[in-house]
């Protein structure tokens, strides 16, 4: 009895998944299915097929994947096509290898070498399988109706094909680029910071990046529509926060996060512990919410300590992780101490040396500070019991 060998590979951006059954070295059919893994093994040992497929994307009506193959004589081996070829888009070209990225277009197909190198085949009625001369170091390719991308490593984009829509016109200074995808008649890049570029046809709203989708990981382009996954991340944490003790008040200081999309920062205050969340509950009181970065806390108890937790917001109204900081307010002693009294040596009195010890008495632990004249001569400080000396030469 002949043996059915089976195989899976991701295709496209994520979950779309197709499967090829072989009986005796032979395809017999495909299907699609969805599911949420990444390229799995093959469940039988013997004919050890890998499929690798790193952006697959199968168009209309015909197919394309790349194999790794582990007995030749059993699979086939390099990028493997299936469907219509009324444009020549099965026509792999003979002897390509070192393949690690495909795409297919409407009619035609692109293939990334490990070199950084591009092959294309297929219909070339727009010029899409025209790769351009000395184009190196590409790092992704997308193929799309009647146009193609590649992205090189220095994060710039190459297009060539169809422009009837201005799918090939880039913005300008558009860098810093790190995946692509080729629409019908339209393209998007995916930058480095999360955000989305989009151009070409538009009569669907197709390259109107909707506001707010910043956060992108992943960008794939339609017909005449654009899918992106957008996950946001909460801002980064409220820095170098602190409190500090006054008297019935605490003064609050910190540095807000560098996100771009940063709003503003919440602080909440307890007696009983810092805040778990940004939104206070029964045991916290919001004494602060704004884009400043100091605020004074006031009409506090003296004695009493108080907790500060402070929290960052974005545009998504996310929160970012606590920053935390505690102080106690205490009475401030306004009352101006008593004047020094100096004991020895007595007043008129004289040493012939010139050389004398003033000592005396004062508020204690205070300071005492001796001027002949104007001029400030020596600073001492008391001890516990008020006492003070200085010696002079």
């Amino acid at each position: 009895m002949k043996e059915e060998i089976r195989g899976r590979w991701t295709a496209a951006v994520g979950t779309i998944t197709t499967s090829r059954i072989y009986k005796g070295g032979n395809i017999m059919n495909s299907y699609a299915s969805v599911l949420g893994s990444a390229s799995e093994r093959l469940d039988r040992k013997k004919s050890a097929l890998l499929i690798a497929s790193l952006f697959v994307m199968a168009m209309f009506v015909y197919s394309l994947m790349v194999t790794q193959d582990a007995n030749a004589q059993t699979v086939p081996s390099g990028p493997v096509a299936w469907g219509d070829n009324s444009s020549n888009q099965l026509n792999v070209p003979s002897g390509l290898t070192n393949v690690k990225t495909i795409s297919a277009g409407w009619k035609h197909n692109l293939a990334l070498k490990n070199d950084g190198t591009v092959v294309a085949w297929g219909d070339n009625a727009s010029g899409q399988t025209n790769v351009p001369l000395g184009l190196t170091n590409v790092q992704a390719i997308s193929a799309g109706g009647s146009h193609s991308l590649a992205l090189k490593a220095d994060g710039t984009i190459v297009s060539w094909g169809d422009n009837s829509y201005g799918q090939r016109n880039m913005p300008a200074g558009l860098t810093n680029v790190k995946a692509i995808s080729a629409g019908y008649t339209h393209s998007l890049a995916l930058k480095n910071d999360g955000t989305v570029v989009a151009w070409g046809d538009n009569t669907y709203g197709e390259i109107n990046v909707p506001a707010g989708v910043n956060e992108v990981e992943a960008i794939s382009g339609g017909g005449y529509h654009s899918l992106a996954l957008n996950v946001p991340t909460p801002p980064g944490a409220v820095n170098l926060f602190d409190a500090g003790q006054g008297d019935g008040q605490v003064y609050l200081i910190w540095s807000n996060p560098s996100d771009v999309d940063f709003t503003a920062v919440r602080v909440p205050r307890s007696t009983t512990g810092f805040a778990t969340s940004a939104t206070p509950d029964s045991n916290q009181t919001q004494v602060y919410e704004g884009t400043a970065q100091s605020f004074n806390d006031t009409g506090l108890a003296n004695g009493t300590t108080y907790y500060y937790t402070a929290y960052a917001k974005d545009d998504a109204g996310l929160w970012s992780a606590q920053s935390t900081s505690q102080a106690m307010p205490v009475a401030v002693d306004t009352t101006a101490p008593a004047a020094p009294v100096i004991t020895s040596p007595a007043n008129n009195t004289s040493d012939n040396d010139g050389s004398f010890t003033l000592s005396g008495t004062a508020e204690p632990n205070s300071t005492v500070k001796i001027y002949e004249g104007t001029t400030l001569k020596i600073t001492t400080t008391t001890d516990a019991d008020g006492a003070w000396s200085a010696s002079f030469n």
